[in-house]
């Protein structure tokens, strides 16, 4: 293992099976760190937020006032230091829309807002009676004064009242429709409802979105697998809602049938953030993650980790989300990490991929990749600048990529290990990604690097195993 800032020894060696390092690079030490810090968001990098208020639960936040202001503080609090173009709510009552609204405003982000109203909620009696979703966006951009308020279909309502909400807003790369939606739960609820009320989400919010790109978040009520369908030869599962679509919420990792049977868990959650123990609201961890943001499969998103507490104290019993959907970038360097961290004799370490802007057009040729300290969020590039591969359609091979791999000198059929990565660079040997492997076993999850060859679908190691962490 290195610290950042010391190479991996043998990273620019393979086997001679396998690919070789991209031209520019080597073993040895890298660059000089330069800041990984997230760089100021532009148009065309939309922030879209999310966060199921909680106003709606009378057990938890209903019997605990002071967590629904921490939940309104949270918001206000997330939304003038990010400045996302939308915020999607739910569970939230119209006084709470009316006062987070002005906060906001009062802070210098000027934002308006659209609401759904689903019933009059006994819980929003002295907070302007309506309750339902809302979406709050960043002012000057609504396209037009439409809005797409809707309920679910008769034959799908369960329980509590269910609708989704969604209005067009213009971006220096399109207009976009951007949805909020609160699926069904609840003690007698079919467990198909959902289902059928999030491909009816789906297929309603692209009609309204009539070829512009689309935004659907909300609170699914549902794991992910909950949704799933066998896709395709590797057997990874999918909701059945996602041909087409892409999530910002980073919590959402897809797993191998064999890592769901096994319980296998690698994701940052979402929901219950918070539980009544011994009359007292408190902070748990959560274990289920339910809130999603999916947006269009096209371009590149950056997923952040939920927040679930307020300044370390109780808020929503959800937590809140947010990602980053890039449609062409600034002109900036954008930095993307493979996490958890691989932890060694020098500290919790990983993977990071380097892309540089281009001069002309949308979408970068060339990058970086090197290692990112998770200690002080420094980034050492390894070696030099390689241009990006293109698929057989000529497109840059940008993006996550995960799969089922074996490493070359182990059994392909007993050995495949989850092996994820940002971005396939050429090699004499055809693209390849500088990736992480995690396996996971009784001791806990281990990790190592690893270049991944497109071409073979093989991994040829370039660390040993070590725990992880952070």
């Amino acid at each position: 293992m290195t610290a950042a800032g010391t190479a991996l020894v043998g990273v620019g060696e393979a086997s001679a099976a396998g690919p070789a390092p991209a031209s520019g690079q080597r073993a040895g030490r890298p660059a000089a760190p330069v800041s990984a810090q997230p760089t100021q968001s532009m148009i065309n990098a939309i922030r879209i937020h999310h966060y199921n208020l909680c106003a709606g639960n009378t057990d938890k936040c209903g019997a605990y006032p002071d967590a629904l202001v921490r939940a309104r503080n949270l918001v206000v609090k997330h939304v003038v230091a990010d400045k996302p173009l939308f915020l999607s709510l739910n569970e939230v009552c119209k006084n709470d829309v009316g006062e987070v609204v002005q906060r906001i405003r009062d802070e210098g982000y000027n934002v308006d807002s659209v609401m759904s109203v689903t019933t009059q909620h006994n819980q929003c009696e002295d907070r302007g009676g309506d309750y339902g979703n809302a979406i709050i966006y960043r002012s000057g951009t609504r396209e037009d004064g439409s809005k797409h308020d809707e309920p679910y279909p008769a034959g799908m309502q369960q329980g509590e009242r269910r609708t989704m909400l969604c209005v067009r807003l213009r971006t220096d790369v399109g207009a976009i429709a951007a949805c909020t939606t609160h699926l069904a739960a609840g003690e007698g609820v079919d467990p198909d409802t959902p289902k059928r009320q999030a491909d009816e989400y789906k297929r309603q919010a692209t009609v309204y979105a009539a070829g512009r790109k689309r935004v659907l978040a909300g609170d699914f009520n549902k794991d992910q697998y909950d949704y799933r369908t066998p896709h395709d030869e590797a057997g990874e599962l999918y909701p059945t809602f996602e041909p087409g679509l892409q999530n910002l919420v980073s919590g959402y990792v897809r797993l191998h049938p064999e890592e769901v049977d096994a319980g296998v868990e690698r994701r940052d959650k979402t929901f219950p953030a918070t539980a009544v123990i011994d009359g007292e609201l408190r902070k748990i961890t959560p274990t289920r993650q339910i809130d999603h943001i999916w947006v269009d499969d096209r371009g590149m998103v950056i997923k952040r980790k939920p927040i679930c507490d307020h300044n370390g104290e109780p808020a929503s019993d959800h937590c809140y989300t947010m990602g980053e959907w890039v449609l062409g970038l600034p002109g900036t360097s954008r930095h993307f990490t493979v996490k958890p961290c691989t932890v060694g004799s020098f500290g919790p370490v990983s993977r990071q991929t380097e892309l540089i802007p281009p001069t002309s057009g949308n979408w970068p040729t060339t990058g970086y990749v090197g290692f990112y300290s998770c200690l002080n969020n420094a980034v050492n590039r390894e070696g030099g600048l390689m241009n990006i591969a293109k698929d057989s359609d000529g497109r840059p091979m940008i993006g996550w990529r995960s799969a089922m791999i074996a490493e070359v000198n182990e059994d392909p059929l007993r050995s495949k290990h989850y092996t994820t990565g940002h971005t396939a660079f050429d090699t004499p040997y055809g693209p390849a990604i500088w990736a992480t492997q995690y396996q996971f076993i009784s001791a806990g999850t281990q990790a190592r690097w690893v270049l991944w060859n497109l071409a073979t679908n093989r991994a040829y190691k370039q660390s040993d195993w070590h725990p992880v962490c952070c």
